[in-house]
């Protein structure tokens, strides 16, 4: 981090080559030197048709150069659901920025405040939240991003003492934008080859940790306490009603008996006793 205390992410402005970049139409295989024509989602929801610009090296990524007509078409295609290095690496840049700046790094700044508080009437009449027809511009997107992280509990501050939260780690930070911008769905290896085999690595150190010889076994990762809970519970009602997967739960069935210790974190008798045929 630069000795003035603020983080500036670069941008660099990428000459046309089509061997070595490709924006969202190039991958889509649409070509960027063609004046073709490409379907964005207007603001009344309807798809409509829209000419793209001539674009060339010296214009790309400045907004301020391209007419009336042509800045028409970007405002209409800033919002598809489609990166395009044009107009969106210039916000990306700056919205990265001011995250890394303001909820990155002054946020855990110990002469910064945990949360600059207003009261919920007050905040509301602040945030520009209403639902629009017609899409905002960057610039508000960037002041709705400030507005957001200046209102927020900062849960990475020194001063922040609170269940469940700890301080931001940079490096799962960065792990965090990556798979976001990723967006993968880990379910096989064809669809997700790199965080399949990272899943099995992570899978296989937790059963290492609680006593898996080697690590061998199976596992699964739970969205919450509780639902681990009730993962819990499905397994060990298996493994002494074995017959419950291909049968049914009936009154007249056995029930078997959990204990639950009046501490216990998750609300097990209350979520999951009704659903699993054990008697709490």
């Amino acid at each position: 981090m630069p000795a003035n205390g603020v983080c500036s992410v670069g941008l660099e402005v990428i000459e046309d080559n089509a061997a070595t970049y490709a924006s969202g139409s190039d991958s889509a295989g649409v070509s960027e030197d063609e004046d073709v024509q490409q379907l964005f989602v207007n603001g009344t929801h309807r798809v409509t048709s829209v000419s793209l610009p001539k674009k060339s090296a010296d214009t790309r990524g400045k907004l301020s150069q391209l007419g009336d007509e042509g800045k028409s078409s970007v405002s209409e295609k800033r919002y598809a659901s489609l990166p395009n290095r044009e107009q969106h690496q210039q916000f990306l840049t700056e919205f990265l920025t001011e995250v890394l700046n303001s909820a990155v790094f002054n946020a855990t700044d110990r002469a910064n405040k945990v949360l600059n508080w207003v009261d919920p009437e007050e905040l509301k009449r602040t945030l520009d939240l209403a639902i629009k027809d017609e899409p905002d511009t960057h610039e508000k997107l960037l002041e709705l991003t400030r507005a957001t992280i200046r209102h927020s509990v900062k849960t990475g501050h020194p001063y922040f003492m609170n269940q469940l939260f700890s301080s931001v780690d940079p490096y799962g930070f960065a792990g965090q934008v990556l798979t976001d911008a990723l967006n993968p769905s880990v379910y096989t290896f064809e669809v997700s080859p790199v965080f399949v085999l990272m899943e099995e690595v992570v899978l296989r150190e937790m059963r290492s940790i609680v006593g898996y010889p080697n690590g061998e076994g199976d596992g699964i990762f739970a969205p919450g306490g509780s639902m681990a809970n009730g993962y819990a519970i499905s397994c060990a009602r298996h493994k002494f009603m074995p017959d419950i997967k291909v049968g049914a739960i009936r009154k007249d069935s056995n029930y078997r008996v959990g204990f639950e210790n009046k501490s216990a974190y998750g609300k097990i008798n209350s979520k999951w006793g009704q659903f699993s045929s054990v008697q709490w």
